[in-house]
């Protein structure tokens, strides 16, 4: 079978379209509980609550036990939550470190002028003397 880019985008674009529409849908019924869960009974946070998840569908999957489901749906869809999830803390991992101490996160986005021009000097010593 030849590569053929259009149809692989064309077949990438719907999958992922109908993995979009199911997490659409079950946001829409469920509210936003995968993301941010009300924690009736369950103290754990919201990534070890889509991990457990995970691990019963896996679980399930391997003992042969689908009860109809599309498995691989919901274990995408459980890696999309988890993506997110794991993007928003990060997010706000920055946003709080930004917070407590502005001039710590700049630091770590660009170097100093006194690092960036130690970084020259030992590249320009490196460097072959030219003909």
């Amino acid at each position: 079978m030849k590569y053929d880019s259009t149809s692989f985008a064309f077949d990438l674009h719907t999958t992922l379209a109908s993995i979009q529409a199911m997490l659409l849908a079950k946001n829409k019924a469920y509210g936003d509980s995968a993301l941010n869960p009300l924690r009736i009974l369950s103290k754990s946070s919201a990534e070890e609550q889509i991990l457990v998840r995970i691990d019963d569908k896996l679980s399930r999957l391997a003992r042969g036990a689908e009860a109809g489901e599309d498995s691989i749906n919901d274990l995408l869809g459980y890696f999309v939550l988890l993506k997110i999830l794991r993007a928003r803390s990060a997010t706000s991992a920055k946003a709080a470190l930004r917070l407590r101490n502005p001039r710590a996160v700049d630091r770590r986005q660009r170097p100093s002028t006194s690092a960036a021009a130690t970084r020259r000097r030992k590249t320009a010593r490196r460097r072959p003397p030219s003909p």
